[in-house]
């Protein structure tokens, strides 16, 4: 029988030659090094885009709350709520008033850059003689007002209404009024209406701006200090805040601007820190002093 040949199947590989199996240490180090590089590069990117995308989905909000505020002043020939229910003597907050306008309303309530609360505090902490909790620039209030009395949900959210923007009919002998009824617009049938904020960016659930002679924070990430000075003025949305008009429009609203609004009938909208009151680049905080001037 002939003898058949076996042929090997190892591949021959010719003498001398090395097969690599892996990075050296100089090159995994550059690699390392270039992605560190790139995420330097990227990650500001990425944040800017971040915060362009909440912008843009905040103001978005604010829109469908131009609508709300329409569908309630149509239904009450542009009056506002009172500002305490004369039946129940409750505070006359917006997102209770406007509730039945607006399904889903606690998701239009959050701009994305403040949709989480500052203090997480537990139910069982919650004082019934307080409203709520303050939110700051980048995070939100939360109302417990109604839950604390078995009459509502607790509310959530990160825009503040124009506390002056309400009804202020004369009340109670025994209720102490805080501010003259001369500064409530009481309705939305005025002039100027361009001019006058409804809903804003804010840390709290009300802007309670009543003297143009408040000063500006003196730091830029705070929680909401009520009547004490402007605590709308939050550098939320990079040296601005959006907010909505008594005639609908929304629109952004440079920090320095706030002072240059008609937040309330007798504000004086040319005061000691605006352009034409006088005010100086060295007058405002150092946080403040990059930002466009009004």
């Amino acid at each position: 029988m002939r003898q058949q040949q076996v042929i090997s199947t190892e591949t021959c590989r010719p003498a001398g030659r090395r097969v690599l199996t892996g990075f050296t240490l100089i090159e995994l180090l550059v690699a390392v090094a270039v992605i560190a590089l790139l995420m330097v590069i990227l990650v500001p990117a990425l944040q800017g885009v971040r915060r362009q995308a909440g912008a843009v989905v905040c103001q978005s909000n604010l829109r469908q709350w131009a609508l709300v505020y329409t569908a309630y002043s149509d239904d009450y020939d542009g009056k506002f709520w009172r500002t305490y229910d004369p039946g129940t003597e409750r505070p006359g907050f917006w997102v209770a008033k406007l509730a039945s306008y607006c399904k889903d309303s606690n998701d239009l309530l959050l701009c994305p850059l403040a949709a989480t609360a500052r203090i997480a505090m537990p139910e069982s902490d919650w004082n019934a003689d307080v409203f709520g909790d303050s939110g700051g620039t980048f995070s939100s209030w939360r109302l417990w007002y109604y839950k604390a009395r078995g009459e509502g949900p607790v509310y959530t959210g990160s825009y503040a209404h124009n506390h002056f923007a309400m009804d202020n009919s004369p009340q109670p002998d025994w209720r102490i009024q805080a501010y003259p009824d001369s500064f409530y617009w009481q309705t939305r049938h005025t002039k100027d209406q361009a001019n006058i904020p409804l809903l804003t960016d804010g840390p709290w659930i009300e802007a309670t701006h009543i003297d143009p002679n408040c000063p500006p924070p003196d730091t830029e990430t705070i929680i909401a200090l009520r009547a004490q000075t402007f605590d709308s003025c939050i550098s939320r949305h990079d040296a601005e805040i959006n907010g909505l008009f008594m005639d609908s429009h929304v629109a952004k609203i440079g920090l320095k601007q706030l002072w240059t609004l008609k937040w309330h009938r007798q504000f004086d909208t040319a005061g000691p820190w605006t352009t034409a009151g006088g005010v100086k680049p060295t007058d405002w905080p150092k946080w403040l002093r990059h930002c466009k001037d009004y």
